[in-house]
């Protein structure tokens, strides 16, 4: 067994996986039948499966946010509105139908109700969740850009989602 130096950002299982052979970690070392010089031969595929992987959980992330709810002042005051895929056929019928229709929300308080929307209110909500769906795909675009332009595993590590200041509130009510 070989004690290695694994580039920043590479787990033991994608090196064991691309080299085809075993990787143990050991304390905080890591040891393998490869050699110091596979390892380093191997930094393209390394850099290659890193890139795919790390796009892999941005767009996790990016469908996430969007399936993770919305703010709009449609109804006169900040309300959150789920976003789930039933949700967003929801909004997209309110906001067809002559009528509008109820749709589900959250007061400043977030006690959800059904709430009466008309065709106009659902309008607008809806052209919320385009816009925060919009800045989530933007987002991703950006990122995803940072990972391609990144030039080693440590660089693609770095690039991440991080936090979102309109994280997910989950709704009680039967949606």
């Amino acid at each position: 067994m070989n004690i290695i130096t694994v580039p920043e950002g590479v787990c033991a299982g994608l090196l064991e996986t691309v080299l085809d052979v075993p990787v143990r970690l050991r304390g905080d070392v890591l040891v393998s039948t490869a050699t110091q010089d596979q390892v380093d031969a191997a930094a393209p595929v390394l850099l290659a499966a890193a890139r795919t992987a790390r796009i892999e959980a941005l767009t996790q992330a990016c469908a996430t946010a969007i399936v993770g709810g919305f703010t709009s002042d449609a109804l006169g005051h900040a309300h959150r509105y789920p976003s789930a895929v039933t949700d967003q056929a929801n909004l997209v019928q309110a906001a067809a139908c002559a009528d509008g229709g109820p749709l589900w929300c959250a007061d400043g308080d977030l006690a959800w109700s059904f709430a009466a929307h008309t065709r106009d209110q659902a309008a607008q909500v809806l052209t919320a969740f385009v816009a925060t769906r919009t800045a989530s795909q933007t987002r991703l675009a950006a990122l995803t850009a940072a990972v391609d332009a990144a030039e080693d595993t440590a660089a693609v590590a770095a690039v991440t989602w991080g936090t979102d200041d309109d994280a997910p509130i989950e709704n009680t009510g039967d949606l």
